[in-house]
């Protein structure tokens, strides 16, 4: 049996346990509060304050002193300390309230953003990303120069440069796209594993220019370059098929689109290589007259618009393509179609695929001259 004594003291420790704990939740919620949380692919996940974000990876400083650099590739997403205003600017943007996203984004530019580089990246990028998607193409050049020279080995190295060259591309100026990656290759110096991508940037200009042999050569170095299988592999031969249709060589090019399909690994290059498939395809039904085989061109281009649309600020060309696909595939059938009703509801498919394109890229490449 407990006496007084000792009931006493056991109330008394119990009290000051239970305020110990209260006094000491706060400081520790507070350590933790201000650290930012890299979430690793697995599910486990690092706690520190991100330093930088370069092409390699993300550095994370675990404590005074102790740094280390998290590739890419084993990150599945970042939760960085007091960052609410670019949580919801990114949540404006990916519903897609482009006006609403760029006022945060621009506030976020001059404000909290100034103080911490990686936050400050993220603005930069966005902000050119939505000028690019309303249309505004010299304030989205604008946009990417800048991002480069405060970040030239960033973590949007690659994306960056692929939509800066192709907003440049969108507006007919081949030179600035050509002197865009002098820059970019320039900024890139010291960036380790970055030279596959730098050879499917010029091989993407080539490209534009129909200079179909010097393109290919370009992606031919990006696969050599490249890691068997990876990201980078798959776009240049992804490029280097579509060089091969520009050379007249199909028979070469449909093996390779034909494994892409199947083996792909980004949103991209899956879009990418059923919208070439989609264009053959397409080539094939009207020449022939045969509603059958554009039909199968339709499926392959809506797997760009429905299945394979491109994750938030990933470039958005292949997506683009494919809503143009679409549209000149719907109009064939409509005009080959006897049935009067068949023949008004692809008219209507053909007609809100192109509006689509319109309303979401003003100025895109794809866009029906």
């Amino acid at each position: 049996m407990l006496t007084k004594t000792m009931k006493t003291w056991l109330l008394s420790a119990a009290v000051l346990f239970v305020g110990a704990l209260l006094f000491a939740t706060p400081a520790h919620a507070q350590a933790k509060k201000d650290k930012d949380t890299v979430q690793l692919k697995g599910g486990k996940s690092e706690v520190g304050k991100v330093t930088a974000e370069d092409f390699a990876g993300v550095s994370l400083e675990i404590k005074a002193g102790q740094n280390k650099v998290i590739p890419w590739a084993d990150v599945a997403g970042i939760e960085y300390n007091n960052a609410g205003a670019l949580n919801e600017a990114l949540e404006s943007l990916n519903s897609g309230k482009l006006d609403e996203a760029l006022g945060q984004f621009e506030a976020l530019k001059s404000g909290a953003a100034k103080n911490r580089p990686v936050l400050m990246q993220h603005a930069l990028y966005n902000t050119a990303l939505i000028k690019q998607r309303q249309g505004k193409l010299d304030e989205a050049a604008a946009g990417y120069k800048e991002l480069f020279a405060a970040f030239p080995r960033g973590r949007y190295l690659r994306m960056a440069g692929e939509n800066w060259i192709n907003t440049l591309l969108t507006k007919g100026d081949n030179n600035a796209a050509e002197s865009a990656v002098a820059t970019i290759n320039l900024a890139a110096q010291g960036a380790t594993g970055i030279e596959a991508d730098l050879a499917i940037l010029k091989g993407r200009v080539a490209e534009s220019k129909k200079s179909w042999a010097e393109a290919r050569a370009a992606y031919e170095a990006a696969e050599k370059a490249a890691t068997d299988g990876d990201a980078a592999d798959q776009e240049a031969r992804l490029g280097r098929a579509r060089c091969l249709i520009g050379e007249g060589k199909r028979s070469d090019a449909e093996p390779i689109l034909n494994d892409l399909k199947k083996t792909g690994t980004s949103n991209v290059v899956l879009a990418g290589a059923w919208n070439s498939l989609g264009e053959l395809l397409t080539e094939d039904g009207k020449s022939k007259r045969n509603t059958e085989t554009l039909i199968d061109a339709l499926y392959a281009h809506l797997r760009g618009i429905v299945q394979y649309q491109p994750l938030p600020g990933e470039p958005t060309r292949e997506y683009e393509r494919a809503l143009a696909g679409a549209h000149l595939v719907c109009k064939y059938i409509s005009e080959l179609e006897t049935n009067g009703e068949r023949k008004r509801t692809y008219k209507a498919r053909s007609d809100e695929h192109l509006a689509r394109l319109v309303k979401e890229f003003p100025n895109s490449a794809y866009r029906p001259k």
